[in-house]
């Protein structure tokens, strides 16, 4: 068994649901010969493994899995178990994370990435896909390869798991930038340049790009011999200057000699504090209609997806009849109906990602959920309180004593399945949700809150209304 020795720290995410595999998943494509080589990289959050003690060390032990599918058939994987060691369990903290990938050579097409990690003590697991369109690499005219954003970046003399062309290249999945994360790193390949013994040079340009398109960064601009037909460019770039939101990091490629240009864009976040809004209509709306048009016809239909919690049921019915171009006028319009009703574009979008990152499980999406649903429409809670399965402590303090059916009901649900519970202090005077564990990892229901006209199935409602008041305090 290997032990697994890179371990990176990371203050953004940390996750919700300690005891189950927390990761993200990113991927790039480089060309190999004839074929594409597919790079698939995963970011495992470090406190969310179980450690196993003994007399020398503190242990996890875990699998990865990594499948590429079509449809329902896996045509590759990759398995493979890892260990982690620790001294001191109380050095492990949310912000470390463990970074891993596999390699696989494909053709052309469209496929499912598959990844999934199972904590090798408690038999947990936790699973997430992405699809992919992988094209082929052009022979005949300057082409540039997908971008990998790294945690680290350093030459070696060394051959490894992580190693490219003499650089150690540390993936960085998450793909999230801001609090101690202030500097990102990046590995990309070029093909097909016009080699010659002479001095002509291949020109390389690196910006940042903003959510409506506009450069907000050129961090490089190099002019490099052009001696062969390939090479390729790691660089850093800062995000010291850049406020939260969506970007895009560009790679400009000009060959020297043919004057062929090629390209390749990265899309990252940056998560500092809560976006700003504009508070001026006339200047929020002309943001928001620059912003609109520059999305693609892919980012109109998931932005049209993303806003059914707002929409009401006409606009729902409009929605589905609407084409590329009647989604971007109607995304226009809603957004700025709603600016008016203090419901901005950038908050909701910004709750989008922040579920979707911390939520996600299995085949769905973080916005998809029931916790996510809470926090896009209500915001971070004011307290969170998470109970594991099996916590009799804390359920001994739930109810009355007073033996009532629904308070033993109450009991044997909680006492069976992990939770959390989630408390809003400036909301109708206080108001509690309640998300049940259920089948798959980081996936939880809403089984009941206090919330005028939310859901609470009637067992529990029953139940929970059995229980010493005290518990809905926080």
């Amino acid at each position: 068994m290997k032990k697994l020795l890179i371990i990176i720290a990371v203050s953004i995410i940390t996750g919700s649901a300690l005891g189950n595999p927390v990761f993200t998943i990113d991927h790039a494509s480089f060309r190999s010969g004839d074929v594409i080589l597919l790079d698939i990289y995963t970011l495992l959050q470090r406190n969310s493994l179980v450690y196993k003690s003994t007399e020398s060390a503190n242990t996890a032990e875990f699998t990865i899995l990594y499948e590429i599918k079509q449809g329902d058939s896996v045509l590759a994987s990759n398995e493979r178990k890892l260990s982690d060691q620790t001294d001191d369990l109380s050095k492990i903290t949310p912000v470390q994370k463990i970074p891993d990938q596999a390699s696989f050579l494909i053709c052309e097409g469209r496929y499912i990435a598959a990844v999934t990690v199972t904590d090798n003590i408690n038999q947990k697991r936790f699973r997430r896909e992405i699809e992919l369109k992988i094209k082929e690499f052009d022979y005949n005219t300057l082409a540039v390869s997908d971008i990998e954003l790294a945690s680290a970046l350093y030459p070696v003399s060394d051959k490894g798991k992580f190693v490219k062309k003499n650089y150690i290249v540390i993936p960085y999945a998450d793909k999230m930038f801001g609090g101690n994360i202030k500097k990102g790193y990046f590995y990309s390949e070029f093909y097909n340049l016009t080699p010659g013994s002479d001095e002509k040079e291949y020109t390389v340009r690196g910006v940042i790009v903003n959510d409506i398109g506009q450069v907000v960064e050129t961090f490089s601009e190099k002019k490099l011999p052009q001696r062969a037909s390939s090479a390729l460019e790691v660089d850093s770039f800062s995000i010291a200057n850049l406020i939260t939101g969506t970007y895009k990091l560009r790679l400009e490629l000009t060959d020297g000699r043919s004057g062929q240009r090629a390209s390749a864009e990265k899309t990252f976040w940056v998560l500092k504090s809560i976006p700003q809004v504009d508070t001026n209509p006339n200047v929020a709306f002309s943001r928001i209609s620059m912003t609109i048009d520059s999305l693609s016809d892919e980012e109109i239909e998931k932005e049209l997806e993303y806003i059914i919690y707002l929409a009401k049921k006409d606009e729902q019915k409009q929605i589905m009849k609407l084409n590329p171009a009647g989604g971007r006028l109607f995304l226009k319009n809603f957004w700025q109906k709603k600016a008016e009703e203090n419901v901005f574009r950038q908050i909701y979008l910004y709750r989008i990602m922040t579920v979707n990152d911390r939520y996600s499980f299995y085949h769905t999406e973080g916005w998809q959920t029931d916790r996510g649903r809470t926090l896009i429409l209500f915001g971070e809670p004011y307290s969170v309180r998470r109970v594991n399965r099996g916590d009799t402590e804390f359920f001994n303090t739930l109810y009355d004593h007073s033996e009532s059916q629904a308070s033993n009901v109450a009991v044997n649900l909680l006492s069976n399945n992990g939770y959390e519970i989630w408390f809003y202090d400036k909301i109708e005077g206080g108001i509690v949700f309640v998300f049940l564990e259920e089948q798959y990892e980081n996936d939880y229901r809403q089984v009941y809150s206090s919330k005028t006209g939310e859901y609470s199935d009637i067992v529990w409602l029953e139940a929970i209304e059995s229980l010493n008041p005290s518990w809905f305090r926080h």
